[in-house]
C-alpha cells in the first residue's frame, strides 16, 4: 500500500477526475490552527455534496473516513470552516 497527503485549504475546492481507484483514509487539522472552530470536510460526487466529516480543534486527533472513489469518477472535495485539512489517501 503507498499512501500520499493531500492538504485541503480552508474554502477551497479541489476538484478532480480520477484515473486510480483510491481511498480517503483519514483527516486531521494541520499544525497551524488560525480558528478554533469547525471545520468540515465536505466530497461532491454526481451532484451531490456529503459531509466526511467534521473536525474540532483540541478534540480529536484525526477520523477515520474509509471513502473508496472509483477510476472515472469527478469529485470536488472542500474543507469548510476556520482551519486547513490533511487528508491521508491510499
Amino acid at each position: 500500500m503507498v499512501y500520499s497527503s493531500l492538504i485541503l485549504q480552508k474554502w477551497h475546492k479541489y476538484k478532480k477526475t480520477l484515473t486510480n481507484n483510491l481511498k480517503i483514509v483519514s483527516a486531521s487539522l494541520t499544525p497551524y490552527l488560525e480558528y478554533n472552530d469547525v471545520t468540515k470536510i465536505y466530497i461532491s460526487k454526481e451532484s451531490k455534496k456529503i459531509l466526511l466529516c467534521e473536525l474540532v480543534p483540541n478534540q480529536e486527533e484525526n477520523k477515520i473516513i474509509n471513502c473508496t472513489l472509483s477510476i472515472g469518477e469527478t469529485i470536488i472535495l472542500e474543507a469548510e470552516g476556520g482551519n486547513d485539512v490533511d487528508l491521508l489517501i491510499e
